[in-house]
């Protein structure tokens, strides 16, 4: 029993159990102090955009708007892997932008995939904790990298951040991926040489898609590690990550505050 990927709830199972995944590990270690400010400002302007709008709604705007995000990245993310695959797509107008622009982006660098949302896994990152992940593209670059394989991990948020830099070193150091085809199948990754991340926004700043400020129009390719010395600076921050992530899990088991102190008496 190996490594299945559960499309509904984004979940893996490794050997029969639940592993972390390696965005739960960022998201529980790396600190984002602007989240609440974030949330804040949402709630603020949807009750100004919204005059007579009900508490629970203005409370909940915020997650709102982050669901309908990742919805639109699930459904950029689940296009671009056709297009990897030399498949036809049809999509709704609102991501006519962001597939245009994606296909300009494989056009302009000369992008041949070579492997597209494989499962990746890593045993015992610290005795009895597994990990796992899903990548979204292998692929060679010839005018940049030659013959050599490199990760780039698409993102459709409002901005590219540098956690994505310890994210594709825990895929590219993988023990293994396997595919949704076969998930019994542990194969070995090829050998990765460089890693990139894609930002993927629409080719127009109308509408909704004014939220992406002054991003560069389009698909966009950014650099996070030149070669494989730096994905190896990468991982180890990563690990330091899952370090934190684990030991804070197993200290918050500690009841607080202590309310039995001992007794002197024999």
């Amino acid at each position: 029993m190996s490594l299945k990927f559960s499309h509904e709830g984004h979940r893996y199972t490794l050997d029969g159990k639940r592993p972390t995944s390696v965005t739960t590990i960022l998201g529980g270690a790396i600190p984002k102090p602007a989240l609440p400010y974030w949330a804040a400002n949402q709630a603020a302007q949807y009750a100004v955009d919204n005059p007579g709008a009900p508490y629970d709604t203005i409370r909940k705007a915020p997650w709102d708007l982050r669901d309908k995000a990742a919805e639109r990245g699930t459904a950029v993310h689940a296009l671009a892997e056709a297009l990897h695959n030399g498949e036809e797509v049809t999509f709704d107008h609102e991501l006519a932008g962001y597939i245009d622009g994606y296909l300009d982006f494989l056009d302009r660098f000369g992008v041949e995939p070579v492997l597209s949302e494989c499962n990746v896994g890593i045993r015992n990152i610290y005795p009895g904790k597994n990990v796992a992940g899903r990548f979204d593209l292998l692929a060679r670059i010839p005018k940049l990298h030659g013959d050599k394989v490199v990760m780039i991990d698409l993102k459709t948020a409002k901005g590219v951040y540098g956690e994505t830099k310890l994210q594709t070193a825990a895929y590219s150091k993988a023990d293994f991926y396997t595919t949704d085809a076969d998930p019994d199948t542990e194969l070995e990754l090829p050998h990765i040489e460089a890693t990139y991340v894609a930002h993927v926004t629409p080719t127009d700043r109308e509408g909704e898609n004014a939220r992406y400020g002054d991003a560069p129009l389009g698909t966009n390719l950014y650099l996070l590690a030149p070669n494989p010395e730096a994905i190896d600076r990468h991982y180890a921050m990563f690990r330091a990550a899952a370090y934190t992530y684990y030991t804070t899990r197993e200290r918050d088991l500690i009841p607080e505050p202590m309310t039995a102190p001992l007794s002197a008496a024999a």
